[in-house]
């Protein structure tokens, strides 16, 4: 596959000049590399999850407003919005270490469903489909955090 057939186009079939987004995936890097985050694939479906755990959390017992609901939703909140903010740092080393935050807060987000699930807070199977879309985001950010650091380590040399 040669260069050229990376070059995204719009809708008239003119080349972009917009640098490679996750929909067409080459591997970004910090800073300019990255055309925005909401580009990022993993952003996308880390978002996606975030509406999910809202709307999921909105039937949990009042008594939990202050207490799990709110744990939940921030920590769902923290993994999208420490992918933007690493995206926007100017050093890739910058990007890996929101991701690692990111991913932290994933295995919070986790351990917050499956205490949910004992609980009986949510309906039968509901929190399946969201232990899914969090292993999901998981892997895809473990494997950004790979890929950005096989680059560093490329470029280094």
């Amino acid at each position: 596959m040669g260069q050229r057939d990376n070059v995204r186009k719009d809708k008239r079939g003119t080349p972009s000049t917009s640098p490679a987004t996750a929909r067409n995936p080459v591997t970004p890097g910090a800073g300019a590399n990255v055309a925005r985050y909401r580009d990022l694939l993993v952003w996308q479906k880390a978002f996606d999850l975030v509406t999910e755990v809202y709307k999921a959390t909105a039937g949990f017992p009042a008594a939990e407003q202050y207490g799990l609901t709110a744990q939940m939703r921030r920590a769902c909140v923290s993994v999208v919005a420490n992918i933007a903010e690493g995206a926007a740092r100017q050093h890739t080393r910058e990007f890996v270490q929101h991701l690692h935050v990111a991913l932290g807060s994933m295995a919070e987000l986790e351990t917050y469903l499956l205490l949910s699930d004992r609980l009986r807070y949510f309906p039968q199977q509901a929190s399946q489909p969201l232990m899914a879309s969090a292993a999901e985001v998981g892997r895809m950010l473990r494997g950004l955090v790979k890929s950005l650091q096989r680059k560093g380590e490329t470029s280094a040399q």
